[in-house]
C-alpha cells in the first residue's frame, strides 16, 4: 500500500469513527446495553488496525534484488550456505536498526549478538522505536523443522519477518545461533558504508556435513576470530605437563600464553581439547625422573613407558584429570605413542610377549576412567598413528564406543598424494557409526614451508572425508594458519557445504572476499598453478631430499638409479617425480608454470607472483633431472653426451636458485604483519644442499 493510499484509508476511518463517537454521546443517558461495548471494542480494534497501517506506510520500501545481483552478494559468504534467497533488501541507517537478543542464555549468544552490533558500527536506541529489527532467537516453534538436520545443533533459519520490519535468526542450541549471526554479519558487512547499510531480506536453512571442523598447533590458537569467520569450531594444541617432585603427582594445563583458548574459543563457539602429548616422548616431562621405574626396559625405544607399573594408570589420570579441570574444557585427547624406531615398546619380563599398543590403549582408558572420578562427564578422544596402524584392529577394540577417535600416520595422512587417505579398519570404523575423525596436513609438506594453493586439493581431501562419513577433522596448516588461509578456508567451505561451491566458484569467491582486483584472473592462475603444485608436492619433491635414510636424487643419478616416472618406493616415498606419469607431463607442468608466473604479474599480487616463480624453479628442475637421467649411465656420462649433459646440469642450477630466491621473498609477502616469519630456512637449506650435492655429482660425471 502507498503512503498515499494509507493516508486516505486513515482518513476515512477517522471519519467514521467520528459519525459512531456521536451516536454514542447521543444515547449517554440510556442505559448502556451490549452493542455499546461491542462498538467500543471495534472502535479499538479499528484504532490498533490503522496504527499497522500507518506503521506499514512508513516502513522502509523494499528494493527487490536480482539473481545475478543476489549471486554476487552471496560471494561473500563463507562458507556456503544449503539454502539460501535474497529477494530484496532495505537501505537504511545504522542507527534505525536494532539487535536483540537474551545474552543472558549464553555467552556464545552475547558474543553473537556483541558483534551483529559491532558490524552495524551502532543500533537503534529502542527496540520498539528503531525501523528494522535483527532478533536471535533460542527455540520455539519455529525451531522444531531444525530438528530433522545432521548436526541440528548447529543448524540454523533465517527468516524476514512481516512488511520487511527484521530478520529472525532461529536456531536450537547457541552454536547454530551463533552461525546465523556469522552468515548475516557476512552479507551486511560487504555493504556497508558510512552512513548505509544494505539489509538483505534474506531467508537461509543451513547445517554443516560434518560436526567436527578444526585445526591443531601452529598459531591456530592466536587465530580464533578468524577459525569462527569460517564456522570452525574446534582447537587442539599440546598442553603444559610435568611431574611434582614433591607430592609425585602429575600436573598439566594450557600452554602459558593459549589461556585464550578457554575464554575467547568457547564465546565463539570453537570448543578446545587439550592435548597430552604422544606417551613415547615425555622423557622432558620428568616422568622419568620422579619415576624411574616407569621406564621402558630391554631394548625398547628410549622413552617408552613400561605399562606393567601399577602407578602409571594414576600418573595419566593426574595429567587428564587436570586438563579436563579447567574451565570449559569437556573433552581431552591422548595422542598414542608416535614412532618407536623399529626398537618397539618396553620388553621387560612382564610386557614381553604383550601386544604394546593394546597396552597403552588399556592405560589410557584406565587413567580416563580414573580421571572421571574427579571430573564427572569428561570426555576423551584418542589419537592413533604410524606406530599403532598395524595394530589398529586390536586398538580400536580396547577403546569403548564413547571415546572418540583420530586417525593420524605421519606418511599417510601428512601427505599431498593424490590417494585416498581412509580406508581400511579406519574405514569400517567410521561406517560402524562410531566417532572417527582425521588429521591430515592441509599444507603441501610438514616442516618443509612452500607456498601451495591449490582448490582441487583441498576439494578432493574434504569430499573423501565426508563421503566416508567421518565426524571431524582437525587440519594441520603449519607454521601460520593465515599462510595457509586459501586451504583452511577452502577446509571450512567443504567439511560444512560438500556440494555447494565448486573448485573454481570457491576460488572466485575467495578472490573476491580477499579484494583481489580481477577475480577471473585469480581464478586462471589457480586452475594453471593448483595443478601443477599438487603434482609436485604429491611427489614429495623437493621435501623428500631433507630424509637422510634416502639417497639424494644426485646420489642416485651419479650412480644411474634415479626411478622411472610413477614409482612410489614402498608405496609411500615418490620423490622426485611418483606423480608423473610420463615425460610430456613434465614438460606441460613446466610450461603451465611458466604462464603461471606471466599471469601473476599481470595480476600485480607479490604473494603469488613469488609462489609461481617457486613452482616455475621446482617444474624446470624436476625436467632437467629426467633429461640427465637419459644421459647418465652405469658407465658415466659418455664423452659425446656431455655438453648436452651441461646444459641441464646448468638448467638445474638455475632453477633451484630461482626457487630459493623467490622463496625467500613469498616468505616476506606472507610474513608481513607477523612478529616471526615462515620458518623457511629449514626449505632454503635443503635447496641449497641439493645443488651442491648436484655440483659433486656432474663434476664426478666430468662435466665442470
Amino acid at each position: 500500500m502507498s503512503l498515499l493510499a494509507s493516508v486516505s484509508a486513515i482518513l476515512a476511518a477517522r471519519r467514521s469513527l467520528v459519525v459512531v463517537s456521536q451516536n454514542i454521546a447521543s444515547r449517554k443517558q440510556q442505559p448502556l446495553g451490549p452493542d455499546v461495548f461491542t462498538i467500543k471494542r471495534l472502535i479499538l480494534f479499528s484504532l490498533f488496525s490503522l496504527m499497522g497501517l500507518l506503521t506499514a506506510a512508513m516502513a522502509p520500501a523494499a528494493d527487490a534484488v536480482s539473481k545475478d545481483d543476489a549471486a554476487k552478494w552471496l560471494q561473500y559468504l563463507t562458507p556456503l550456505p544449503r539454502e539460501i534467497n535474497i529477494p530484496a533488501k532495505l537501505t537504511l541507517k545504522p542507527g534505525e536498526i536494532a539487535v536483540v537478543g537474551d545474552t543472558t542464555a549464553s555467552k556464545v549468544i552475547e558474543q553473537a549478538v556483541l558483534e551483529m552490533k559491532q558490524v552495524l558500527t551502532t543500533s537503534a536506541a529502542s527496540p520498539e522505536k528503531a525501523a528494522f529489527k535483527i532478533t536471535f532467537q533460542l527455540g520455539g516453534p519455529e525451531a522444531e523443522s531444525l530438528k530433522a538436520l545432521k548436526n541440528s545443533a548447529q543448524a540454523y533459519r533465517i527468516e524476514s519477518e512481516a512488511a520487511g520490519r527484521g530478520l529472525r535468526l532461529i536456531a536450537l542450541a547457541d552454536w547454530g545461533l551463533y552461525y546465523a549471526g556469522k552468515t548475516l554479519q557476512q552479507l551486511v558487512r560487504a555493504r556497508t558504508m558510512a552512513q548505509s547499510v544494505e539489509m538483505p531480506l534474506v531467508t537461509a536453512k543451513d547445517w554443516p556435513e560434518m560436526e567436527t571442523r578444526g585445526l591443531w598447533g601452529g598459531d591456530s590458537s592466536r587465530n580464533l576470530p578468524w577459525m569462527a569467520e569460517r564456522k570452525l569450531n574446534y582447537e587442539e594444541n599440546i598442553s603444559w605437563m610435568t611431574v611434582d617432585r614433591k607430592t609425585k603427582r602429575g600436573r598439566a594445563a594450557v600452554k602459558p600464553g593459549t589461556e585464550q583458548l578457554l575464554t575467547l574459543g568457547p564465546r565463539m563457539g570453537i570448543e578446545h581439547a587439550p592435548v597430552l602429548l604422544h606417551l613415547e616422548i615425555l622423557e622432558g616431562k620428568g616422568i622419568f625422573d620422579v619415576y624411574p621405574d616407569f621406564r621402558g626396559k630391554e631394548g625398547g625405544k628410549p622413552g617408552v613407558i613400561c605399562y606393567s607399573q601399577p602407578g602409571v594408570v594414576g600418573l595419566l589420570a593426574d595429567w587428564i584429570a587436570d586438563l579436563g579441570s579447567q574451565p570449559t574444557v569437556e573433552r581431552v585427547d591422548v595422542w598414542m605413542t608416535e614412532n618407536l624406531a623399529g626398537k618397539g615398546g618396553c620388553k621387560c619380563e612382564k610386557c614381553k610377549g604383550k601386544n604394546w599398543a593394546v597396552e597403552e590403549a588399556r592405560t589410557i582408558i584406565a587413567a580416563w576412567r580414573e580421571a572421571q572420578k574427579r571430573k564427572t562427564g569428561l570426555k576423551l578422544r584418542v589419537l592413533t598413528s604410524e606406530a599403532t596402524y598395524d595394530d589398529n584392529p586390536a586398538v580400536f577394540a580396547e577403546i569403548p564406543r564413547e571415546v572418540g577417535i583420530w586417525y593420524y600416520h605421519s606418511l599417510l595422512t601428512y601427505t599431498a598424494r593424490k590417494i585416498p587417505m581412509v580406508d581400511g579398519p579406519v574405514l569400517k570404523e567410521a561406517q560402524s557409526g562410531r566417532w572417527v575423525g582425521v588429521c591430515p596436513a592441509l599444507v603441501a609438506h610438514v616442516g618443509v614451508t612452500q607456498p601451495f594453493s591449490s582448490a582441487d586439493f583441498i576439494h578432493y581431501r574434504m569430499s573423501e572425508f565426508g563421503s566416508k562419513g567421518l565426524s571431524g577433522m582437525i587440519g594441520y596448516a603449519v607454521p601460520r594458519t593465515l599462510m595457509n588461509r586459501f586451504h583452511v578456508e577452502a577446509a571450512a567451505e567443504w567439511l560444512w557445504n560438500p556440494s555447494g561451491r565448486t573448485p573454481r566458484e570457491f576460488t572466485r569467491s575467495w578472490a573476491v572476499r580477499e579484494k583481489i582486483r580481477d577475480p577471473e584472473e585469480f581464478v586462471e592462475w589457480q586452475e594453471l598453478m593448483g595443478p601443477v603444485e599438487w603434482t609436485i608436492y604429491g611427489s614429495e619433491w623437493p621435501a623428500a631430499e631433507k630424509r637422510t635414510a634416502q639417497p639424494s636424487v644426485a646420489q642416485l643419478l651419479a650412480k644411474a638409479r634415479l626411478p622411472e616416472l610413477g614409482i612410489f618406493k614402498s608405496e609411500k616415498f615418490g620423490s622426485p617425480w611418483g606423480e608423473f606419469k610420463k615425460p610430456a607431463e613434465l614438460k606441460a607442468a613446466a610450461s603451465a608454470a611458466g604462464r603461471g608466473v606471466k599471469l601473476a604479474r599481470e595480476i600485480g599480487l607479490p604473494e603469488f607472483v613469488q609462489e609461481s616463480l617457486v613452482i616455475q624453479g621446482y617444474a624446470d628442475s624436476l625436467c632437467a633431472l629426467w633429461e640427465l637421467k637419459q644421459l647418465v649411465t652405469t658407465d658415466g656420462i659418455a664423452p659425446v653426451k656431455r655438453g648436452p649433459a651441461k646444459a641441464q646440469f646448468d638448467k638445474y642450477e638455475r632453477a633451484l636458485a630461482q626457487s630459493r630466491t623467490a622463496l625467500t621473498d613469498w616468505n616476506r609477502a606472507v610474513s608481513s604483519g607477523f612478529s616471526r616469519g615462515g620458518h623457511v630456512s629449514r626449505t632454503l637449506e635443503i635447496l641449497q644442499k641439493m645443488s651442491a650435492q648436484m655440483k659433486e655429482t656432474s663434476a664426478g660425471l666430468g662435466v665442470k
